[in-house]
């Protein structure tokens, strides 16, 4: 019953084409004995399919995502501990680095900052807003540099 469960929070989390990757669910424990990530690896050391990850109580949820062949592939989304906030990043198979659109989030749900990675680079436009939703600056990077 408890990999059910597991499988149905990790299809909820990160969608169910094929939550497993073809691996065999695993959980790993944090030193305190909670629950670190629940995830599916295949010949016992790739990672593959959808994979959670919590803080060291073992409730709160760090990070979730998918792998493809060991790798972080496409979106996944990171929040603090203390819900102040969160963050969605696209990731390419084989680059393992940002890349795409990636949002910061406030702990009451609004966006905070806004932009596009291009090979864990800022790349275009990026837009900050306040906690009431206000845009408070708008910069330009270039291969990471911010332009003036």
């Amino acid at each position: 019953m408890k990999k059910v469960l597991g499988l149905g929070l990790l299809c909820v989390l990160v969608g169910c084409s094929d939550p497993t990757g073809g691996g065999k669910l695993t959980i790993t424990k944090h030193d305190n004995g909670n629950t670190a990530s629940r995830g599916f690896l295949l010949n016992d050391d790739i990672k593959v399919g959808a994979w959670i990850y919590f803080y060291e109580d073992g409730l709160t949820l760090m990070k979730h995502g998918r792998y493809v062949n060991g790798q972080m592939h496409g979106q996944w989304s990171f929040l603090m501990p203390d819900a102040t906030s969160s963050w969605t990043a696209e990731y390419k198979h084989g680059e393992g680095s940002r890349n795409g659109l990636t949002t910061t989030f406030a702990g009451n749900g609004k966006k905070l900052e806004q932009g596009i990675y291009r090979q864990d680079v800022k790349e275009g436009v990026w837009t900050s807003w306040d906690d009431k939703g206000n845009v408070t600056k708008t910069e330009t990077y270039k291969n990471g540099e911010r332009v003036k």
